[in-house]
């Protein structure tokens, strides 16, 4: 059986550009959970940020698992498989309590839920349907497309993220380079994406992670678990923080989840959400007072000189949200 996590270890390819990647990136980060089962998708719908009705019918979207309290428990993009049938690829971290507090609420559903043996995904940048198998050059961006075992999700005309059984991504990787999973990472903190672990689990509401910017939650849709709490942040409050990008200079390590960054007064105005070590530095999504953000005097905790540099995001910013 071909081994997934030797390509770790194997991956040769150090793009440079998102524009001119030409490579495939497993997701060995990430494990996709399956849900199965006549109440798959009301099962779905009344426990995620996210609607699953657009799902069934085709498209896929970013969404999160809540408590109670509102706080993410797990996050995932989320897309179908095939009749009652749904994946939810989330980090590989924090997937087993992803798992299991579904499993919690799902007792008297008709559905079953586990971690895919079979399935991974990989996604594949700047190439056509031609030179690799399961590229879809005809599937529309923000749609999925069901495969005979996976899924096909078009992000942009140029990137695709697969979901394949395992014994045919060796035949995908035969066609293209190979790039380490940490780009995966680099990639979606440049889209101002960033995604629950077990480091955040449990810490934080979605609009702190910018998701209901990036379609990730439906205030249309009904109620959730914990829907009251990320419904009255969006209808009854005043979001004085969101998630922000950054980065820190060249040979800077990432910094930990859950850093504190600290202004030119000694106050905490945020925390790192996200981060990864590239050679242009440090990438970072954090979630930071608006007031505090784009400042040049925002350091991380216990290291002044660690002074943050506010890179663009490809999303806006609301100043309030009402």
């Amino acid at each position: 059986m071909f081994d997934w996590t030797q390509l770790n270890t194997a991956a040769t390819t150090t793009p440079t550009s998102a524009k001119s990647w030409q490579c495939a990136i497993p997701l060995l980060d990430h494990v996709l959970i399956e849900v199965k089962g006549p109440d798959a998708e009301k099962f779905l719908q009344g426990q995620c940020t996210c609607d699953f009705k657009s799902i069934a019918n085709g498209k896929f979207s970013l969404g999160a698992h809540c408590n109670v309290k509102g706080r993410m428990v797990s996050s995932f993009t989320a897309a179908k498989l095939g009749p009652e049938h749904f994946g939810l690829r989330t980090h590989k971290s924090n997937a087993e309590k992803a798992l299991a507090t579904l499993k919690k609420y799902a007792v008297f559903s008709k559905v079953s839920l586990e971690i895919s043996s079979s399935l991974a995904a990989v996604a594949v940048f700047n190439t056509q349907a031609n030179e690799v198998p399961f590229f879809n050059a005809t599937a529309e961006v923000g749609c999925s497309t069901a495969l005979e075992q996976g899924a096909c999700l078009a992000h942009t005309n140029s990137m695709q993220e697969l979901w394949l059984a395992r014994e045919n991504i060796q035949q995908l990787l035969e066609q293209l380079p190979v790039a380490a999973p940490h780009y995966w990472t680099a990639y979606n903190i440049a889209q101002g994406v960033a995604e629950v672990t077990a480091d955040s689990t449990e810490q934080l509401i979605p609009q702190e992670i910018n998701l209901q910017l990036l379609g990730g939650v439906s205030f249309n849709k009904g109620c959730y678990t914990g829907q009251e709490i990320v419904a009255r942040m969006h209808y009854k409050a005043t979001l004085k923080k969101h998630m922000y990008r950054a980065q820190l200079a060249p040979s800077t390590s990432a910094p930990a989840t859950g850093t504190a960054l600290i202004n030119e007064e000694g106050k905490n105005v945020g925390q790192v959400v996200q981060s990864v070590t590239t050679d242009a530095g440090a990438q970072i999504l954090a979630l930071t007072l608006d007031t505090a953000a784009h400042s040049k005097n925002v350091h991380c905790e216990a290291n002044p000189q660690q002074k943050l540099q506010w890179l663009a995001l490809p999303y806006a910013i609301p100043l309030t949200e009402n």
